[in-house]
C-alpha cells in the first residue's frame, strides 16, 4: 500500500482545499494510506474528511515554520507528496530539492496573469524539481506550457472531481425554473477578482419588471477583519446605495451549499480570474443551468447549458442576466439536464481517480 501526504495551508473554506479534500477521499477508498499535512488550523471542512489523519505544523514565525515543514516533509516514510496551493507547491518542491525521495506531484488551482510575475518568475522555476504537474484546466496548462517549457513533458489536466452524495441525488429528478423569481445562486468568497461589484452594478441597470423576476443568493467567507472584507463591505455598501435589498443577499460561507443549490434555478460565476469553479461543476452535476464570466475552461463548461458574459463589461453581465429572466421552465429544465451530461464526462469521481492513480503509479 501506498502513503501519500497531501500538502495544503489549511483546511478553510476554499476551492483548492475542497479539491485537496475530494482526491485524499477518493485515494483513501483506493486503499491508499493517505495523511493531510497542513500548516495553519481552519478545518471547516472536517465533516467532509473521511477517518484520514491530520497532521498540522502551525507556527506564528515564519522561517520556524518553513523549517518544521520541510524536515516534516524530507524525512517523512510516504511513496508520494501532493501539493496543493502556490505555497505549499513551492515547499515541497524545495524538500525535494533538499533530499526528498518521494514522487512529488504538484498542482496548479487558479494560473492567471499574475502567477508569471515578479518574484513569482524565479518561485516557479522550482517546479523543475517536480515529477508531474495537474492543472484543472487548460487554461492553466497553456499558460503553464506557454511560460515553462521544461514542464511540458509532465503536465496534464484532470478536472476537480465532484462528490455528491445519495441525499442529494433527488435534485436530478426536480424541475428547476418553475417557480418566480428566478433564483440564482453565487458560492465564491467576496474578493475584488470574483465581481460582486461588478454584479450588482449590473442588477442595477435592470428595468424595475426585470429586478423583481430575478433573486441573486451570494454565498461566501465574510473576514472577520474590516482591513480584509472591504470588497464584502464595498459591495453592502452598493446594494443599499441602489435599494437592491429585495434581489441581491450576501451570505456567509456555508456547509450546506449542494442544498442551496438543489433550491436555486441557476447556478452563476461572475469572476474576472477563475481556476475551475467547483460551484459550477457541482451546479452541473446538480441539473444546473450555469451563468458564467468567460474564464477557466468557459468554452468546455458552457455548450447549450448555460449563458456566458464578459466579467469586465457590465453591459454583457446585464444581457446574460435578462436572458435567465427570459428563460422559460422548459429551457431551464433543458439546459439543466445537458449540464449534467457534460459533467458526468467531466467531473465523474470514477473517472477522474483513474486519472489521478495513472499519474501517481508513474
Amino acid at each position: 500500500m501506498k502513503r501519500i501526504v497531501i500538502f495544503i495551508d489549511s483546511l478553510e473554506s476554499g476551492g483548492a482545499q475542497r479539491r485537496a479534500i475530494n482526491i485524499a477521499n477518493l485515494l483513501k477508498e483506493n486503499l491508499y494510506d493517505v495523511t493531510i499535512l497542513t500548516y495553519h488550523h481552519e478545518v471547516f471542512y472536517s465533516d467532509a474528511i473521511s477517518n484520514i489523519k491530520i497532521d498540522c505544523l502551525e507556527e506564528i514565525n515564519k522561517n520556524k515554520r518553513l523549517w518544521k515543514l520541510l524536515k516534516y516533509l524530507i524525512n517523512c516514510n510516504c511513496d508520494v507528496v501532493i501539493s496543493f496551493m502556490d505555497s505549499p507547491n513551492y515547499i515541497a518542491c524545495l524538500a525535494k530539492m533538499l533530499g526528498g525521495k518521494w514522487r512529488l506531484i504538484t498542482t496548479e488551482s487558479s494560473a492567471k496573469k499574475s502567477s508569471f510575475e515578479g518574484k513569482r518568475i524565479i518561485l516557479n522555476n522550482l517546479e523543475r524539481m517536480t515529477n508531474y504537474k495537474i492543472c484543472n484546466s487548460r487554461n492553466s496548462l497553456n499558460m503553464w506550457k506557454k511560460k515553462y517549457p521544461f514542464i511540458r513533458n509532465k503536465i496534464c489536466v484532470i478536472y476537480n472531481p465532484v462528490l455528491i452524495g445519495n441525499e442529494n441525488s433527488d435534485s436530478q429528478t426536480e424541475e428547476s425554473g418553475s417557480q418566480s423569481p428566478i433564483k440564482i445562486i453565487v458560492a465564491a468568497s467576496y474578493q475584488y477578482l470574483k465581481n460582486p461589484l461588478g454584479l450588482v452594478r449590473a442588477v442595477a441597470k435592470l428595468s424595475e419588471d426585470d429586478r423583481k423576476k430575478i433573486v441573486i443568493n451570494w454565498f461566501g467567507r465574510i473576514e472577520p477583519t474590516p482591513g480584509n472584507r472591504t470588497a464584502y463591505d464595498k459591495t453592502v455598501k452598493l446594494i443599499n446605495e441602489y435599494h437592491l435589498e429585495e434581489c441581491v443577499h450576501l451570505e456567509g460561507e456555508t456547509k450546506e451549499i449542494y442544498r442551496l443549490i438543489m433550491e436555486s434555478d441557476v447556478v452563476g460565476l461572475f469572476s474576472t480570474v477563475e481556476g475551475l469553479p467547483n460551484a459550477i461543476c457541482e451546479g452541473m452535476m446538480l441539473k444546473k443551468p450555469v451563468i458564467m464570466s468567460m474564464v477557466s475552461d468557459y468554452n468546455v463548461l458552457v455548450d447549450g447549458n448555460g449563458f456566458l458574459c464578459d466579467a469586465q463589461d457590465n453591459d454583457s453581465i446585464v444581457n446574460a442576466l435578462q436572458q435567465v429572466i427570459n428563460a422559460d421552465s422548459k429551457q431551464i429544465k433543458k439546459m439543466g439536464e445537458r449540464s449534467y451530461i457534460i459533467a458526468q464526462n467531466l467531473f465523474s469521481p470514477n473517472k477522474v481517480i483513474k486519472q489521478w492513480i495513472q499519474v501517481i503509479e508513474g
